[in-house]
């Protein structure tokens, strides 16, 4: 048997950090404001804030076969503001309600013990991110989760007892860091009294499975804490076999033969912003996989990772302050050869800010419901980074943000980077333009600031670390269409191939260079798409299949002058033609998909 000396207890504030990204502010949830004595005696305030306007958000909560989850977690998270958000349980029925939430936009996710949130519940990269606002129904359903079970043992066969077994979920072509996030608490167990493991709660993928190294998010050390992970079956990382599961299914037999062999220590200092909370992780290939991480602004900023295998690594921190809202970022590489490695330095760059405004014209040209309160309705702005970032797992501070009743809106805390501003907006708005000064120096001419050059796509934002970008203002038009339905392939043996892409391209002479009127939409793998906040106006449908890299979002095909070009030329010899009318919702479409690529109305459809 392996013997090893306990030498006690770490207890790690990365736990919080994770709980908080995937399910928003824990202790906020549900509570509400103490009550405030009052008196008699004292005289109503003059002009008191106005209580605030409320709504309910209410739904169910099913398994894939439509069978109530009584007991399902709900979490309704507020985008900007994690104060506002709450929690509910399902009744017997798995129906919930959340009641009093302002009137924001919301993030809801589930949970039940062994179930996950579906996949199309989260966007594949490049894809809106789904909100939802108060008065509308919400119901999900969990997909049951798939079961890795197996046991570990050691050279000489024997049940090791208490190894920590981790299943990693390699990233599939169309996931999101999102989803990534939602199920990593899963995906840890420890062996029990007969050395036997069972991971349950998995998403269908693909797992690398290993054993040993530190716990993470464990109050206790173990014996094998500094050891190099054993992957299954008894190899290391470059030689280690992938387990497949599918959804509900029991993978058995991933049995571990542990290699009992030492890892290094890999540690350093993280300098530079001036905060207590500093998190990390170590990322190899691609995959984040936390191995043994402590760092605090009290004890100097030293960090220390430890049962850590030969590869080349990348570290990333993120400093928060005692609100625990993200105040730096920075990151840095090492190599580990077998040995330690020591004096790593991160400095800790400060975080980037956006401000701006939306104008919406008091009297719309078009009202699509008279009965609508579209312009009071809420909206989102938005920065989706164009390359991923090991940063963005860790910072729970999502780069989004609500525009408030005025139409201000102010982003802070994330880091520099090149993204593409998007917008959520009421169905019957669409962005008529989008302005912006930059940090150039002031034409000695006119004294005003420097404006953008045209060429730039005006959803391009490039921002600097610690850079303060403001003044920007996006200009909102009324009378927005849809156009959404679902595609099948000609024949039986045609499917819908990822990466597939339809793309709506203006005819109008005048719009041809106008990046914002241009339309980009994926076709999920059950063949549905949608194209919503439309300009009314004249298109033509074509598509594209666009090669699916999990670690950067596509930029739209219509921001390349060349590509824009070929678009132009495909859609006047080939596109199909469709007309949005005013507040026109064509959300019934039927397209065919050729054996060729190519794609066609179904027949006898009228889609004007």
């Amino acid at each position: 048997m392996i013997r090893r000396k306990f030498t006690g207890a770490i207890i790690r504030p990365f736990l919080f950090a994770l709980i908080l990204e995937c399910v928003g502010c824990m202790a906020a949830f549900g509570q509400e404001p103490a009550a405030t004595p009052t008196s008699a005696k004292k005289p109503p305030i003059a002009n008191a804030t106005p209580v605030q306007a409320t709504g309910t958000i209410e739904g169910s909560i099913t398994d894939d076969d439509g069978k109530p989850l009584p007991d399902a977690s709900v979490f309704v998270l507020a985008v900007g503001d994690q104060k506002r958000s709450k929690a509910a349980t399902a009744a017997e029925t798995g129906k919930f309600k959340v009641l009093d939430v302002p009137l924001t936009m919301y993030r809801i996710f589930a949970y039940a013990p062994s179930f996950v949130m579906p996949h199309d519940a989260v966007p594949a990269a490049g894809e809106q991110e789904k909100y939802y606002r108060p008065g509308e129904a919400v119901n999900i359903s969990l997909i049951k989760g798939g079961v890795i079970t197996g046991s570990v043992t050691d050279l000489a066969g024997e049940a090791l007892v208490g190894v920590s077994v981790q299943a990693i979920r390699l990233p599939a072509a169309d996931d999101s860091e999102n989803f990534f996030a939602l199920d990593l608490l899963s995906r840890r167990r420890e062996t029990d009294d007969r050395g036997v493991f069972r991971i349950y709660g998995l998403p269908a993928g693909r797992y690398l499975v290993l054993a040993g190294g530190k716990a993470e998010y464990s109050f206790r050390q173990t014996p094998f804490d500094r050891d190099a992970p054993t992957f299954y079956p008894s190899s290391t990382r470059d030689t280690a076999s992938v387990v497949t599961v599918q959804s509900g299914q029991e993978v058995s037999g991933t049995d571990i033969r542990y290699r009992n062999e030492p890892g290094s220590t890999v540690s350093g200092r993280v300098t530079g912003a001036a905060t207590k909370n500093v998190q990390l992780l170590m990322t190899v290939a691609g995959i984040t996989t936390p191995i043994s991480a402590t760092s605090s602004r009290d004890q100097d900023g030293a960090f220390s990772f430890t049962g850590v295998p030969n590869g080349d690594y990348k570290i990333t921190a993120l400093a928060m302050d005692d609100s625990f809202k993200p105040a730096g970022r920075g990151s840095g590489s090492t190599s580990v050869k077998g040995a330690d490695v020591t004096g790593l330095s991160i400095r800790l760059a400060p975080l980037a800010s956006l401000s701006g405004s939306m104008v919406r014209p008091e009297k719309p040209d078009v009202n699509c419901d008279p009965k609508s309160q579209a312009s009071r309705d809420p909206a989102i702005v938005s920065l989706a980074n164009l390359r991923k970032d090991d940063l963005d797992f860790l910072n729970f501070g999502r780069t989004e943000t609500n525009i408030d009743p005025q139409g201000s809106f102010n982003m802070t805390g994330f880091g520099g980077g090149t993204f593409r501003l998007r917008t959520v907006l009421p169905d019957d708005w669409f962005i008529q333009s989008i302005s912006r000064t930059t940090a150039k120096p002031a034409n000695p001419k006119t004294s005003k600031p420097a404006s953008m050059p045209q060429s730039t796509p005006p959803e391009l934002v490039s921002i600097g670390n610690g850079e303060n970008i403001t003044g920007l203002t996006l200009t909102a038009s009324s009378g927005a269409g849809s156009a959404g339905g679902s595609m099948s392939g000609a024949a039986p043996d045609i499917s819908v191939p990822a990466g597939l892409r339809l793309l709506l391209v203006p005819t109008e002479k005048e719009r041809t260079d106008d990046t914002l009127r241009y339309g980009e939409s994926g076709v999920d793998r059950n063949g549905t798409f949608i194209f919503r906040n439309l300009a009314p106006g004249t298109y033509r449908l074509v598509s594209r299949i666009r090669a699916v890299d999990p670690q950067n979002i596509p930029r739209p095909l219509a921001w390349d002058a060349k590509e824009r070009a070929k678009l132009l030329h495909d859609a006047e010899s080939g596109g199909m033609p469709l007309e949005i009318k005013p507040c026109q919702k064509l959300n019934g479409m039927g397209l065919i998909l050729g054996p060729d690529g190519t794609v066609k109305f179904k027949a006898n459809q009228s889609v004007n």
